[in-house]
């Protein structure tokens, strides 16, 4: 991998009010690796909307493009959830801000929802760690979640 820095291949970043990490991507020979420049800007507290449920759930992740044809299609797994979003960690570098369909496995229920990549971090053995908004939750895939995060939580 190169240890330069290369300006043009950064990952755009979420809105500094939005208090995401940056993450520069440096591309290698068979996959690009995404190192973290940035944390929570100095935050000295969490200002999240929602508490956020350790759990491992399976997740696959797609990636459409404008002519409604599928791009990327990638499985990882929650490190995180709560009613606002995911922790997804899977292998794939997924730029901020690119809009994705999720399909969610919580115990018997599987939900369907719209997500925004809201940012990247480096993980372990390779993986990517990417933080993505709910975008279109149903009242119903709402429920199914509340449901599961108030049994994780007890």
């Amino acid at each position: 991998m190169a240890a330069e820095e290369d300006e043009s291949a950064q990952v755009p970043s979420a809105p500094q009010e939005d208090a995401s990490p940056q993450a520069e991507v440096i591309t290698g020979s068979d996959r690009a690796e995404v190192r973290v420049v940035a944390r929570r800007a100095g935050m000295a507290e969490d200002k999240r909307a929602y508490d956020r449920v350790r759990s491992l759930n399976l997740v696959s992740l797609s990636k459409f493009s404008e002519g409604g044809y599928v791009e990327l299609a990638e499985l990882g797994r929650t490190l995180d959830l709560s009613e606002g979003g995911i922790k997804l960690e899977a292998f794939e570098v997924i730029p901020v801000g690119t809009r994705t369909r999720l399909r969610i496995g919580l115990r018997e229920e599987i939900i369907d929802v719209e997500g925004r990549v809201a940012y990247l971090q480096e993980g372990d053995e390779g993986r990517i760690v990417t933080g993505i908004e709910f975008l279109d939750l149903t009242d119903e895939h709402m429920q199914v979640l509340q449901r599961f995060l108030s049994d994780k939580s007890e």
